[in-house]
């Protein structure tokens, strides 16, 4: 979502340059609504490239950026006018850019897609302009909590390697970023609880006002579109409960503390352990897995030959190479010769318990009793001297439960006393309404670099209901107990969290008389669903339903489980939530109508909802219309109209006349007439 109050004037001016422009080739015939949207991303994907351009002209015309600040000393207004205008000619002459701009010429020459966008800009911008101070508020404590995590893993990262910093300083420093990052958390979801309203004013109300709603709304928009920056940088998503436990990871590994993530399949247990390594000491974790092979040696060392001296030597295996901070056995004996210290590495045992238990109960319980820089040796390497690294040293291990679907043997008592202090249960994310951690997260990866989310209403949002409190006198909005009444991204949400509880043989909606409802050996990894949620972006533009679109996937993904067991229970699950997985339908993409940040951030149940009193008329926030013809500024109320005695006409409703379309968006708030907007 752009911030800019330019934005309409911008596409105004490239329009004015560029003139009559004609596609070489039409693709799908689309909506007002959706081409609206097009227009928007293609605007946002043209300033970014028209930026870029100019950014790379200055680093030729003007040198490189300063190398202690990171900015330029100077920028275009500092060269000459000739030089300028060259710049300005060149870039025009960019066959992208021309594309771009066309493009953007051919929609904004549309009247209803014009309409459209310049009425959703304006819309966009009051509901910031209302707000902008709690936005600001909100944004700023962001920015602190992320500074002092920036501090935080500085700070682990110095305890880690043990830099130059005194104990008690360090101490002293991780105490007080603890408490600050703490009050700051605080604040921030209680902004995104409250929307800014008083504890005495939600109590005196039993609930949220119009306003403060609007507010908590706009800041789900905000976090959700945070989870899109993180998904698309790194593939991964921390939610507050993902942070928390990374958090716990970082802080115990940093003190020396071994640890072992314990979760199903598919829960991140080794996204964790990466992510720990690169905090920690920037760098990729040694890495050896027990499924690959349950033997210790290849943990230790392997003989080679050096081809010019034909030197035997041993080229260290993960675990080796991660306590000593040696690649071999050389490097190892230079190292000790020279006095030189040494910095271990972050070492990740997968399927701890895979691997031959007792051997390698032996291996690691010789560094476990070591010190930094003691010498030692081991046993299966005769000869060969070995020092434990003066720092940096950790091991992060990750196993499943141990059950029978897993072929896992329960650790041995031994080898898990060496974890003990660092055990940690990594769960699927949670999803409750109060908590839809899943579900945002799906929202994050299906929205685009633009900050929008180009699907329908009807197909991402759970439904709620409007419960009357008579004991308090007011009404409230609560989820509707139907759970098929809901879209089709937040029935999905719930099946594949019932999938995940199924797995974990956890009380889920398959349970039956004669069953538990339990999956034995197949399960919706995160990778899995993240990939799906993803690929779907391909099928916005004149592509299928996302309800469609989750059926044929599931029905593929079906069609291949062996388990009978699991067969069953996995399509009883999705067809408590809708789906149809045996039988794909092909069911018809909704209208879609572009929805405003504020409009966005209500798709969450996190999202408090206004309260009202029993009896008191609900009045819908005023909306903006413009008539694409006479370009009229109407502002609207999105309510239903009574057309016959027996008939309402509810906002977003279509309706034909002749061959043409038309949606109902409400009525003029001033002559309270019916306002019907042109589909096509």
């Amino acid at each position: 979502m752009s911030d800019n109050n330019n934005m309409i004037e911008k596409v105004e001016k490239i329009t004015d340059r560029v003139g009559q422009f004609t596609p070489g080739r039409e693709g799908p015939k689309l909506q007002a609504s959706e081409r609206s949207e097009r227009l928007w991303g293609l605007f946002n994907e043209y300033s970014g490239l028209r930026k870029s351009r100019i950014k790379e002209a200055l680093d030729v015309n003007l040198g490189p950026r300063d190398d202690e600040t990171g900015k330029r000393s100077r920028n275009l207004r500092d060269l000459s006018r000739e030089a300028r205008d060259q710049i300005i000619t060149d870039i025009g002459k960019d066959n992208l850019i021309q594309r771009l701009e066309g493009e953007i010429t051919h929609l904004w020459q549309d009247p209803p897609v014009r309409s459209i966008f310049v009425a959703k800009v304006k819309e966009s911008l009051r509901e910031r302009e209302i707000h902008e101070p709690s936005v600001k508020r909100y944004k700023g404590l962001k920015r602190t909590a992320k500074d002092l995590e920036g501090e935080s893993f500085d700070l682990l990262r110095n305890q880690f390697l043990m830099r130059q910093m005194t104990p008690t300083l360090r101490a002293m420093d991780i105490a007080r970023n603890r408490i600050e990052s703490e009050t700051v958390r605080k604040e921030t979801e209680e902004l995104e609880t409250t929307g800014g309203m008083s504890e005495d004013q939600i109590e005196q109300r039993h609930g949220l006002d119009r306003e403060h709603a609007d507010l908590a709304a706009l800041l789900a928009y905000e976090r959700i579109k945070d989870y899109h920056d993180q998904f698309k940088k790194t593939g991964v998503t921390f939610t507050p409960s993902r942070l928390r436990l990374l958090e716990k990871v970082l802080e115990k590994t940093s003190n020396g503390t071994w640890m072992q993530l314990v979760g199903e399949t598919g829960t991140g247990k080794t996204t964790f352990a990466k992510r720990a390594s690169w905090v920690l000491n920037g760098e990729p974790a040694q890495y050896a897995s027990g499924e690959r092979s349950g033997g210790v040696r290849e943990l230790l060392a392997s003989k080679d030959i050096d081809p010019a001296t034909e030197r035997v030597f041993y080229q260290f295996g993960p675990l080796t190479a991660a306590i000593t901070g040696c690649q071999n056995s050389i490097e190892m004996e230079e190292a000790i010769r020279d006095g030189r210290e040494t910095t271990g590495k972050l070492l990740i045992l997968d399927e701890l318990n895979k691997f031959d238990q007792d051997a390698l109960f032996g291996a690691l319980k010789v560094p476990a009793t070591l010190q930094p820089g003691e010498l030692f040796n081991f046993k299966e390497l005769p000869g060969v001297k070995l020092r434990m690294a003066h720092k940096g040293v950790a091991i992060v291990s990750t196993m499943n439960p141990a059950t029978a679907r897993y072929d896992r043997k329960e650790l041995d008592p031994a080898l898990d006393r060496l974890f003990y202090d660092g055990k940690e249960i990594v769960d699927y994310p949670p999803m409750t309404p109060q908590s839809p951690e899943l579900y945002e997260i799906f929202l994050g990866i299906l929205m685009d670099d633009n900050g929008r989310i180009r699907i329908s209403k009807e197909e991402l949002a759970p439904s709620f209901i409007e419960v009357e409190d008579g004991a308090t006198g007011i009404a409230r909005q609560e989820l509707n107990p139907d759970v098929k009444k809901h879209g089709a991204l937040y029935r999905f949400t719930l099946a594949a969290s019932e999938i995940h509880k199924s797995f974990a043989q956890k009380e889920n909606v398959a349970e039956r008389a004669n069953d538990q409802g339990f999956l034995e050996k197949i399960v919706l990894e995160m990778q899995t669903l993240s990939s799906w949620i993803s690929d779907y972006r391909s099928e916005i533009e004149g592509g299928i339903s996302l309800s469609a679109y989750f059926e044929k996937k599931l029905n593929d993904f079906y069609t291949k489980i062996d388990s009978s067991n699991d067969r069953v229970i996995f399509e009883r699950i999705f067809t408590h939530f809708g789906f149809d997985i045996q039988n794909p339908r092909d069911i018809p993409k909704p209208d879609y109508v572009p929805l405003t940040p504020i409009e966005m951030g209500y798709l969450t149940p996190k999202t408090p909802r206004e309260v009202r009193r029993i009896g008191e008329e609900v009045v819908p926030s005023t909306k903006l219309y413009i008539d694409p013809e006479s370009g009229e500024e109407i502002n609207y109320l999105p309510t239903n109209i009574e057309i016959e005695s027996d008939n309402v006409l509810r906002a977003g409703d279509v309706i034909t006349q002749g061959e043409k379309k038309y949606r109902y968006i409400g009525i003029d708030a001033q002559t309270q007439e019916g306002i019907f907007e042109p589909i096509g």
